[in-house]
This record gives structure tokens, C-alpha cells and sequence, in this order.
């Protein structure tokens, strides 16, 4: 927290397991992270809704100081297997990313 709100610049990465014989897929992003508390209108309308309860169910909002990250990923994206088929990634594996314009 204390760092993003130095410089909230972020970058993402979401690994994605498709094959057990093969290197987990993925997506990353770069984007602009926003520290929010749970008392913020956004969040607050959230939780009431109970759209957050995968992430809070466990207790976590008992935490003392805990926040939530909005993150606004930037203009590209990258993966690396997804949209790849079986074949390319075993014949090339060093070839099987791909990179995409957003908005």
C-alpha cells in the first residue's frame, strides 16, 4: 500500500493453468493502482451487494487497515499460451505469446 501510493504505477500478472504438461498460461498488464478503503462508495456498494464475497469471506475485512486495489490496466495486454494451439506450443514454446491493443 505504502509503496503504490509513491508511485502507482503496477504491473499484473494472472496465471492461468490449461495443460498439467506444459508451462502455466498467462495474462499480464501494466496499469494505475487507486488504494481504496472499504468505507469507499465503490467498494462500500460492493460489499453490501456481497459481489466481493469470494475475497472477504475468510475473514479479511476483520483485519485491521485492510484495503482494496483498484486497478485501470493500460492500453495492452499480453499473454503467453492463450489463444495458442496445443500444437504451436509444443513445436515453439518460446513463440507462444501474443501481445494485444486495448480500447
Amino acid at each position: 500500500m505504502r509503496n503504490i501510493r509513491e508511485n502507482p504505477r503496477v504491473a499484473v500478472c494472472v496465471p492461468v493453468r490449461r495443460y498439467p504438461f506444459a508451462p502455466p498460461f498467462c495474462v499480464q498488464f501494466q496499469g494505475t493502482a487507486e488504494v481504496l478503503t472499504a468505507e469507499e462508495p465503490a467498494i462500500a456498494r460492493l460489499l453490501a451487494a456481497e459481489r466481493l464475497r469470494k475475497i472477504t469471506g475468510h475473514g479479511a475485512l476483520a483485519l485491521p487497515d485492510t484495503v482494496f486495489l483498484r486497478v485501470i490496466p493500460g492500453r495492452r495486454l499480453s499473454t503467453y499460451g492463450v489463444g495458442v494451439t496445443v500444437r504451436t506450443l509444443l513445436r515453439d514454446p518460446f513463440h507462444a505469446n501474443r501481445s494485444v491493443a486495448v480500447g
